[in-house]
């Protein structure tokens, strides 16, 4: 578990911090992190790695992140029942739409795709994975989330589906620990709002933040695709969606812009 630990372990906004040079993937090491007797039920760790080289994005997707960007997976304390955790990407995504929006310049827009993409002027900069993990291997005993998040900070890469950008082709040219410690200190700030009171107080502002709203949209499923215009989201964040066939209230899936 310590091989390529790049530094001893350190605190990052209270966090418990373990920076390695690379991995395949953050989410699986925070998987096997969280079933090894090195997890202390309760602290609050950050995995932080320089690359990795099998990172796992939502549905299966692949999540290409290089030297230079922010590649981390966060295991917060959570005190809420474990039927709400579902909420926490609606935290994570006010708290990553925070930092990018103090980055950059006001000239640039700074959107959220549902649930949870962050986007610069219509292109994705950041993108999160949320998983709850188990201290045994056989999926039991005590659960812990894990939030996986990669930032575009250095550099992007080229995705043929959708436009991509970095906060460096944005003019913004900040470390990366740095971009780590924002991102910390805001989910931790939305995190506590959500703690003391619900996420109907929170949904509000994201779906402020929302792109898409009115517009026409797809929702890829496992197996079919939605069409429809994306109409509202209900007081837990879900889509309401316009259909030929009536109205669909989705939870999950890959939301596509049209």
């Amino acid at each position: 578990m310590m091989e390529n630990l790049k530094l001893p372990p350190y605190d990052i906004h209270g966090y418990r911090a373990y920076h390695y040079a690379d991995v395949p993937s953050t989410a699986d090491m925070a998987k096997s992190w969280v079933g090894s007797d090195m997890f202390v039920v309760g602290e609050r760790c950050v995995i932080i790695a320089d690359t990795q080289t099998s990172g796992r994005g939502r549905l299966g997707n692949v999540w290409q992140g290089g030297q230079g960007n922010v590649l981390i997976n966060i295991l917060p304390k959570i005190t809420k029942p474990i039927a709400e955790w579902s909420h926490i990407s609606i935290v994570i995504a006010m708290a990553i739409s925070d930092v990018i929006s103090n980055l950059v310049d006001d000239t640039h827009t700074v959107g959220v795709k549902w649930p949870n993409d962050i986007l610069v002027n219509g292109a994705k900069i950041a993108g999160v994975l949320l998983e709850t993990v188990y201290t045994t291997p056989d999926n039991g005993t005590t659960p812990v989330m894990s939030i996986g998040i990669g930032v575009n900070v250095s550099s992007f890469p080229v995705v043929p589906e959708y436009a991509t950008c970095s906060l460096q082709s944005l003019g913004v040219d900040i470390p990366v620990g740095d971009v780590i410690g924002m991102i910390i200190n805001r989910l931790d700030h939305w995190l506590q709002s959500w703690h003391s009171h619900s996420i109907q107080g929170i949904v509000p502002m994201w779906k402020n933040r929302l792109v898409g709203l009115g517009g026409n949209i797809r929702v890829r499923l496992p197996n079919d695709t939605i069409y429809g215009v994306f109409a509202d989201v209900t007081e837990n964040g879900e889509v309401i969606l316009y259909t030929d066939t009536g109205t669909k209230t989705i939870n999950a899936g890959e939301f596509i812009l049209e």
